[in-house]
């Protein structure tokens, strides 16, 4: 806003930069966001993952947190996937081996989204989850069905396997009016947002960017965040 002297952008995000997104406008739309946003593009968003149990995050990101890691894919992650490999069981070597080519991640995102998997809410992180058991946490407050002023398009791929498109509607469900579409695109998974440039696609989003009559002006910009 300081660089375009626009008084409104258009935001686009992609997976965690969903979430980012989920939760600041569940926490400060009114007070900020609504006055400095045309509306939100969320790509594959991403609040809840595929089903998870409790033993699954004791067995995994416990024992990586217990190893001293804290970033996925981080500094000298080459050095700890020989660990993971060499203590953890083999689906998660294989995971730490894929994140050799992913950027990096905070092991607390993945923690927080586990834990709100596990207990099937939107809740907030607990530093100590396996002390309490897995307990429920407090839910995030005000929660989605706060958000009501920035418009929001949903675009999840048909094969995502991450954050899946009856995950989408479920996060379009908890937020009501405020969700104004929610399209699914054939073929794409998690990843494919990623590197996708093709016509279908592209068109996509332009129409939502164009939609509801709102056209953009030479100086406003399209912000972009992603995992």
């Amino acid at each position: 806003l300081q660089e375009t002297g626009s008084t409104k952008v258009n935001y686009i995000g992609y997976s965690m930069g969903t979430t980012q997104m989920f939760y600041g406008l569940s926490q400060i739309e009114k007070t900020y966001y609504a006055n400095h946003m045309n509306k939100f593009i969320a790509l594959a968003p991403c609040i809840y993952f595929e089903p998870t149990r409790y033993d699954e995050y004791v067995e995994g990101y416990d024992e990586i947190r217990k190893l001293g890691i804290n970033v996925i894919g981080g500094p000298n992650w080459q050095s700890h996937v020989d660990t993971i490999c060499a203590t953890m069981s083999e689906k998660w070597c294989q995971s730490a081996k894929y994140n050799l080519h992913t950027e990096p991640q905070p092991l607390k995102s993945r923690e927080w989204y586990t834990q709100i998997t596990v207990s099937d809410q939107f809740q907030e992180y607990d530093p100590f989850y396996t002390y309490h058991h897995g307990a429920e946490m407090p839910l995030i407050s005000p929660g989605l069905d706060a958000i009501s002023q920035v418009p929001i398009h949903l675009i999840v791929g048909s094969d995502d396997t991450h954050c899946s498109s009856e995950h989408a509607k479920r996060v379009q469900n908890e937020i009501g009016p405020a969700v104004k579409s929610l399209n699914v695109i054939e073929g794409f998974n998690h990843g494919s947002f990623g590197w996708a440039t093709n016509e279908e696609y592209v068109n996509l989003v332009l129409e939502k960017l164009f939609d509801d009559h709102n056209t953009l002006t030479s100086s406003e910009r399209v912000g972009i965040e992603e995992d």
